[in-house]
C-alpha cells in the first residue's frame, strides 16, 4: 500500500453531483522518448467521508481520462471539516486503490475549516511511488473513506468549498486521442 501524506513526502503543509473538472494548461507534446503531459483541476468540494474503505456508504468519484493514460503527480488545496468525534487524520482519498492521500496526517483531533495544501504538484516517481494507471475503461477512481468510522451510517468528515485536487496526467502517444480526451474531461461520474 502506498500512502501519500504531508510528512511522508515532505510537501508543504459541494462538488456538484455532475462533478467539475477543468484542464489548467495545454498538453505538452510527446517525443519518441517521453509521454506527453497535461494538468487537470478536480473540484472535490462537498465530498464526504462516511465509512471504512470499501463500504457501500463511501463516495466514489470516477474521472474519465482515456485508456492507457496515467497520473504522474498529485497536488491538493483542501479545506476539511470533521463531524462529531472524528479525527482529521482519518480522512483518506484512495486513487485507484494504488495511492492513498491522507492530507491531515498527524491531526488526531476534530477540525473545522482546516486547510491542507501540497504547495504544488508532487511527482509520484520522484518520491518513490508508481504512477497511477486508469482502469481499462479509461476511468480514474477516487474513493473517499475513513480509517476509523466514528459515526456509523453517518458522515465523519467533508471537504468545504474550493477544495481541489491537481492531477498531472500523461498519455503515451500524441494524436487524435488527446483532442478527444481534452474534450471529454468534463465527464465524470459520482456514486455513493
Amino acid at each position: 500500500m502506498n500512502t501519500i501524506s504531508v510528512l511522508t513526502i515532505g510537501a508543504c503543509a459541494g462538488l456538484a453531483l455532475g462533478g467539475q473538472i477543468t484542464s489548467t494548461n495545454e498538453p505538452v507534446a510527446a517525443s519518441d522518448e517521453a509521454p506527453a503531459f497535461f494538468t487537470i483541476t478536480v473540484d472535490i468540494s462537498g465530498s464526504q467521508f462516511w465509512d471504512t474503505q470499501g463500504s457501500a456508504f463511501n463516495e466514489i468519484l470516477s474521472i474519465y481520462l482515456e485508456p492507457n493514460f496515467f497520473v504522474t503527480g498529485i497536488g491538493w488545496d483542501l479545506t476539511l471539516t470533521t463531524v462529531g468525534a472524528s479525527w482529521a487524520s482519518d480522512a483518506v482519498i484512495s486513487f485507484q486503490d494504488e495511492i492513498y492521500l491522507t492530507p491531515a496526517v498527524g491531526d488526531d483531533f476534530g477540525v473545522t475549516n482546516a486547510q491542507y495544501f501540497s504547495g504544488g504538484i508532487i511527482d509520484l516517481t520522484d518520491n518513490g511511488y508508481n504512477n497511477i494507471h486508469v482502469d481499462p475503461d479509461g476511468f480514474l477512481n477516487l474513493e473517499f473513506y475513513e480509517v476509523f468510522d466514528d459515526n456509523p451510517a453517518a458522515i465523519d468528515a467533508f471537504f468545504e468549498a474550493d477544495s481541489v485536487l491537481y492531477l498531472s496526467v500523461a498519455y503515451p502517444t500524441p494524436g487524435s486521442t488527446v483532442a478527444l480526451t481534452l474534450g471529454m474531461l468534463c465527464c465524470s461520474r459520482r456514486r455513493r
